[in-house]
C-alpha cells in the first residue's frame, strides 16, 4: 500500500507506521468518521489468515480502555486480510524505556493495566501471543 491508496472505499492510506513478522501497519484516514485509524495488513495470506480473522472477530467484541478499539475488517482487492483499529498517538513503552526508565510505581501500574486488559481478552477466549513494549 502507498500513501493516497484507498482501502475498502473508506480508508485513505497516509503512511507506513511499522512492520512485523506477519504484516504491516499503516496510518490511514477514515473518510466515514473523519478520524485516524491504524490498518493492519497481513502481508502473505497463508496459514496465518484464520488466526488473523479470529483476531479481528474477537477484537470486534472487546471493549476496554486498555484494548485498542475495533473499527472494521475485511479483505483488500488483491485478497489480503486487513484490520482497522483506532489510531493511538503517543509514545510506546519501548521508546519510553529507552528514553528514561520507569519507577517501581510506574512499572507496577503498567503491569496492572496490561493484566487487566488481558483478563478481559482471556475471558473471551483470546490469548495474545505477541506482547511487547512496542
Amino acid at each position: 500500500m502507498n500513501p493516497g491508496d484507498l482501502l475498502a472505499n473508506r480508508f485513505q492510506i497516509e503512511a507506513l507506521a511499522g512492520e512485523g513478522g506477519m504484516g504491516s501497519v499503516y496510518r490511514a484516514h477514515d473518510r466515514r468518521t473523519d478520524r485516524s485509524v491504524a490498518i493492519k495488513l497481513l502481508r502473505h495470506p497463508s496459514s496465518h489468515t484464520e488466526r488473523f480473522s479470529r483476531e479481528a472477530r474477537v477484537l470486534a467484541g472487546l471493549e476496554h480502555p486498555g484494548i485498542v478499539a475495533y473499527v472494521d475488517h475485511g479483505t483488500t482487492e488483491d485478497g489480503k486480510p486487513y484490520l482497522a483499529m483506532e489510531w493511538l498517538d503517543g509514545e510506546s513503552l519501548r521508546t519510553r524505556l529507552s528514553r528514561t526508565g520507569l519507577t517501581i510505581e510506574e512499572s507496577i501500574e503498567v503491569v496492572r493495566r496490561a493484566a487487566d486488559a488481558l483478563a478481559v481478552a482471556h475471558a473471551r477466549g483470546f490469548v495474545h501471543r505477541d506482547l511487547k513494549p512496542d
